[in-house]
């Protein structure tokens, strides 16, 4: 099996490693800002979805380092699979896109061609359910997306040009679209093995972030800002 690097690029220049854990949770780890002697991966791969067969999904990342899918036009270049070898135990991955654009893992030689998912990969981006203790968030649009039905907190005092206006009151600003002060941080083990934190809106439980293993949350040292807005 010939694994493959996945290098991706954000709109400052920064370039990023995607890879896969011996869990199957896709990890991603930046090299900075136009590192030496590393380029991203060209062209960036679009891949057509495993469950149904019938939308593409191109891969990306965004300026806070989190990947993004992008539903784009057919393409006779669209791959179903791209191999990634786990770190540190070598195992061999498919990663791929259902047809909601949410990445998904499956071991290599597990066979189907399903698209087994990590639950871990499947939930950012997404709100959590209401057995978290959260209002059941609507997503229309599909993960990495704005919740709808949820208003978001603003200021009726704000004045600009001399018209009283809304504007969002808080001090980070999830993919949800609300406006908050502070994220709430939930304990998961979706696949029964791995443990992780959550950083949610506390509004309507969108996945802003997952720090995992979950110890890492308490380490007071981290490759990543706990909190991104």
């Amino acid at each position: 099996m010939g694994y493959q690097s996945l290098l991706l690029e954000d709109s400052a220049g920064n370039i990023y490693l995607v890879g896969v854990n011996d869990g199957g949770l896709i990890t991603i780890f930046s090299f900075g800002q136009n590192p030496q002697g590393i380029a991203p991966t060209s062209p960036v791969p679009t891949f057509i979805d495993h469950t149904n067969g019938t939308t593409y999904w191109q891969i990306g990342v965004n300026i806070d380092g989190e990947l993004t899918t992008t539903n784009v036009l057919a393409t006779e270049d669209a791959i179903e699979f791209w191999p990634l070898q786990s770190i540190p135990g070598g195992v061999g991955f498919n990663m791929g896109v259902d047809s909601f654009g949410r990445l998904t893992t499956q071991p290599i030689g597990s066979g189907g061609g399903s698209g087994q998912q990590n639950p871990l990969n499947s939930i950012l981006g997404t709100v959590l359910p209401v057995n978290f203790a959260y209002i059941n968030g609507i997503q229309p649009n599909g993960p990495f997306t704005q919740v709808t039905n949820i208003p978001m907190t603003t200021d009726p005092l704000a004045k600009t040009n001399g018209v009283y206006i809304s504007i969002p009151s808080g001090r980070y600003f999830p993919g949800c679209g609300h406006s908050i002060n502070e994220y709430l941080i939930q304990q998961l083990s979706l696949d029964g093995v791995t443990q992780a934190k959550a950083v949610t809106c506390p509004m309507c439980g969108y996945v802003q972030q997952l720090i995992v293993p979950a110890a890492n949350y308490y380490d007071g040292i981290f490759l990543f800002p706990i909190i991104t807005g």
